[in-house]
Order: C-alpha cells, then structure tokens, then sequence
C-alpha cells in the first residue's frame, strides 16, 4: 500500500505536502504558509500519511511566529516565520523540560513583541549590532563572527558589512 499525500489546506486550499503542514488542536490541518501567521498552538505533521493512514506526527510545534524543532541533537527555535533564530534564556529551557511547549512559545512570542533582542551566539538578551542569514549577533560576537569569516559571507562571498543573506 503506497503512503497516500495529507491534501489541501484547509485555510487557502493550496497542496499540504510543502514544509511542514500543522495539525491545529481543532483537528485542522493547515500549510505551513497559513501556520506563520497562526496564534492557534499546532503540531507539525509528516507531508504523508504512513502506511495505515494515519497522520505523523513530526518534532515542530508552532504558534504566533515561533517555531520549535526537536533533533536527536537539540533544539532549534525560530522566531519572525523563521527569519531570526533564538537560543533558549535558563527560565525558557526549563519550560521545556517541563514539557510546558505551548507556554513557552507564548513567552518567546511575548519577548519579541516587547523588544527583547538576543544574540544567537552568545544567547545574551543584548542590542545587536550584526546579522547573517537568522542569526543576530551582538557587539562582541559580530566582531568574533567578522573575523573567524575573514569578513566575507560565506554564501555571497560580499564583505559582511554589505551581505544581504
């Protein structure tokens, strides 16, 4: 029995089988497009369905702009649809060991809306000063950043100063 595709969304009706689709705790299912502006908590679902035609379920949860990944190795934590990164405070890892998920996307939601800026780098809520691709960096780590890269971005090779990445 082949895996069959999840379908539409049911929000925009565009295919599902794009990133990673949400399960909303009404039962919706929605693409990942819809999702970004949800403040509705979901679960990511596997693009297909598995052999019995049941949803898998994925590692991601979602709501307002943030969005959590499990890994075997870690966590990563996207906020702003996935345009910045965010590196977890001590009180906000320890909502997730708690396994309190939906709370602590509502507190990294909350932090971001009032202004908190953290460094990717060294996950100090600091002004930042320098950024490439989702990471933000402050004073200190752009300059570390700046010049372990030779102030070159990897990916467009422009000096750091003019990147767009």
């Amino acid at each position: 029995m082949s895996r069959e595709r999840l379908g539409d969304c049911g929000r925009c009706g565009k295919r599902l089988a794009v990133n990673t689709p949400m399960l909303l705790e009404t039962g919706e299912l929605i693409c990942h497009r819809c999702a970004d502006d949800e403040d509705e908590f979901g679960r990511g679902v596997g693009q297909l369905k598995d052999k019995e035609g049941r949803l898998v379920l994925e590692d991601k949860w979602q709501k307002h702009d943030v969005v959590i990944s499990k890994y075997d190795d870690g966590l990563s934590v996207w906020t702003k649809n996935g345009g910045r990164g965010w590196v977890l405070s001590e009180d906000e890892r320890e909502l997730w060991e708690k396994g309190k998920i939906e709370e602590l996307l509502d507190l990294i939601h909350e932090r971001v809306e009032s202004g908190v800026t953290r460094c990717t780098s060294c996950g100090e809520d600091k002004e930042i000063v320098g950024r490439h691709f989702a990471g933000r960096y402050c004073k200190e780590c752009w300059e570390e950043y700046k010049d372990k890269n030779s102030g070159r971005c990897g990916m467009c090779g422009a000096p750091m100063w003019r990147c767009v990445c």
